[in-house]
């Protein structure tokens, strides 16, 4: 009871210690912008870490074999402070429960420090207004005004009002949403704990202790993880950008909505499902496929990747129809077992075709060259046929039921 009250204590004292220290340290006004970040950082922090959680019984060796990395893991702090409260003299539990007891007097000092320093200052801080409150203790520093020239690419991103009016307000909603950054980040942490899991259960931490059974399993496996990740963050964004933020305020979009520049407006939702289906997941994959099969199979693995992603864009943005956040939303509108059936039928046969064209490219370089171009031209025709699409098709702002006659709109 005493080693769980205490593991309890410190969990609470973190977190109070890290609200404290930020409320310190910055003002009002990045205070409450960073606090939607960080509630969805967390909640995909809790949700990655759930597998771990679960294999935690199972590190029974590991600290019998007092290996170095626990000193990082704070559920071993607190088993070694059982021991030491039921009578053991081992020098290892001692240092694991010198290491509880000072994580814990640590946070109860920066918290009551913390909230002391706030309490002094509750007028200074919270009573004026937001734009007079400046970061206490280290002040508010004049806010910068850039005057480097526009470089290519800043160029390219404002070419277009439109594109940057779509762009932009599209991004400012993630970053300020905790509802949208909830789906967004939730639903990508759960592709990471699906792959971090697996991973972890075919031996990455120890790739040279794995046997050539498993080996061959986490060769697949550290392959599978970039379509994987692609799957469910393409799914996290889509639907993020669904759900309404102010649907009533959509009437901006209705006025300004123009054959012209509708295909800009679809290219800005282009631009940020691209980075969030493609680049995040080739990110986060690319180590993981390094450390397995070293730096020449990733080279030749991560073109491949990219496009199968660049691909798969298309099929993300199927029948997309919207701006981010204008369109209505009706929920329910297919019975979830058709919705899950078809979403898992969906996943194994884009990973299974991802990873046989890898693996391909891998053994044969020649044709994974030729996999490529192909890819790559299935790529631009699709683009080009999407961009024409959405320059003859009106935007959607009231969401359909699948059932409901379609409407000419003569």
């Amino acid at each position: 009871m005493i080693a769980s009250v205490s593991a309890s204590m410190f969990s609470v004292l973190t977190v109070a210690a890290v609200v404290g220290v930020l409320s310190l340290v910055l003002s009002r006004t990045r205070l409450y912008s960073l606090a939607a970040i960080i509630k969805s950082v967390v909640l995909a922090l809790l949700v990655v870490c759930i597998p771990f959680v679960f294999r935690l019984p199972g590190l029974g060796p590991e600290l019998s074999h007092r290996r170095a990395w626990l000193l990082a893991v704070p559920p071993a702090w607190f088993v070694g402070l059982q021991r030491v409260v039921l009578g053991t003299t081992d020098a290892w539990f001692q240092i694991l429960a010198g290491l509880a007891l000072t994580g814990l007097a640590a946070g109860a000092l920066i918290v009551a420090a913390a909230y002391v320093l706030l309490f002094t200052h509750f007028e200074h801080l919270l009573l004026r207004p937001p734009s007079i409150s400046p970061s206490w203790p280290f002040g508010n520093p004049a806010p910068r005004q850039s005057s480097r020239p526009l470089d290519s690419s800043r160029r390219h991103l404002i070419e277009s009002a439109a594109f940057r009016a779509v762009y932009r307000f599209t991004a400012t909603t993630l970053r300020r949403s905790e509802l949208h950054q909830g789906v967004l980040l939730g639903l990508t942490a759960c592709g990471v704990a699906l792959t971090m899991n697996r991973l972890v259960g075919a031996g990455w931490l120890h790739p040279a202790a794995v046997e050539a059974q498993r080996g061959a399993l986490l060769r697949y496996l550290v392959v599978w993880t970039p379509f994987a990740l692609m799957f469910m963050c393409g799914l996290s964004v889509r639907a993020a950008i669904a759900l309404p933020m102010t649907h009533r305020a959509n009437w901006i979009f209705r006025l300004t909505e123009r054959d012209a520049s509708r295909s800009e407006e679809m290219r800005a939702v282009e631009r940020i499902a691209l980075w969030c289906t493609v680049g995040l997941p080739v990110a986060a994959g690319l180590p993981v496929l390094w450390s397995v099969a070293g730096l020449q199979q990733a080279a030749i693995a991560t073109p491949v990747i990219a496009l199968v992603g660049a691909v798969f864009v298309h099929g993300v943005l199927l029948d997309w129809r919207r701006i981010p956040f204008t369109c209505s939303y009706l929920p329910g509108k297919r019975l979830i077992v058709y919705t899950v059936v078809g979403g898992v039928a969906a996943f194994v046969l884009f990973a299974a075709v991802g990873v046989r064209l890898v693996q391909a490219s891998i053994s044969h370089p020649l044709a994974g060259m030729g996999i490529a171009a192909a890819l790559a031209l299935l790529a631009w025709m699709l683009r080009r046929h999407r961009l024409a699409e959405w320059k003859q098709t009106p935007l959607m702002f009231d969401d359909e039921l699948p059932d409901q006659p379609l409407q000419l709109g003569l």
